[in-house]
């Protein structure tokens, strides 16, 4: 979100910090740009519930992309991770 609105949503939650104490503590972390650049997904959230919405769906669809143009769908991946762990298992009971 907006410098502004984060430096905002921060003294909206912390009523016990100053408005210096809030800015001293975002300044600490690591640039919202640099966290974007190493993002594989970014979620915008400067506006309202339902925009937030509209923003995760967006993000959801993307992955989901991702991951079907692999040729690879979630339950795939839970029944070849489950069949690897059940094959370990059994190995290691049979020695």
């Amino acid at each position: 979100c907006k410098p502004s609105t984060q430096l905002a949503r921060l003294m909206e939650r912390n009523k016990d910090l100053t408005q210096e104490q809030c800015q001293n503590r975002i300044d600490s972390q690591m640039p919202v740009t640099d966290k974007v650049e190493a993002a594989d997904v970014v979620i915008w959230n400067d506006s309202n519930m339902d925009d937030l919405k509209a923003e995760v769906e967006r993000a959801r669809k993307e992955v989901a992309g991702r991951v079907k143009g692999w040729g690879v769908t979630v339950p795939r991946v839970v029944l070849l991770l489950g069949a690897s762990l059940i094959a370990k298992v059994v190995a290691a009971a049979s020695y």
